[in-house]
């Protein structure tokens, strides 16, 4: 899909200049439609997981088996 301002309203936060194919650490932030809380919740200082939020963290922690330039070891 080609970028049409009168359509797409959001700024990038790439920066202009760098090579996003390149190895390095990324962090990845997953958000639900209103920011609705259906993942599961922190509490005490501690990510507790729901039934969704499971299913959520056995894909992310499946992702480097089906795309090998990741490693997720770093995760959760």
């Amino acid at each position: 899909m080609k970028y049409d301002p009168q359509t797409h309203h959001r700024r990038s936060v790439r920066l202009p200049c760098y090579d996003y194919a390149q190895a390095g650490a990324y962090f990845v932030t997953i958000c639900a439609q209103n920011r609705e809380r259906m993942f599961g919740d922190v509490k005490d200082g501690e990510v507790r997981v729901n039934e969704m939020g499971s299913v959520v963290q056995e894909e992310w922690l499946r992702s480097e088996h089906v795309r090998h330039e990741m490693d997720t070891t770093r995760s959760w």
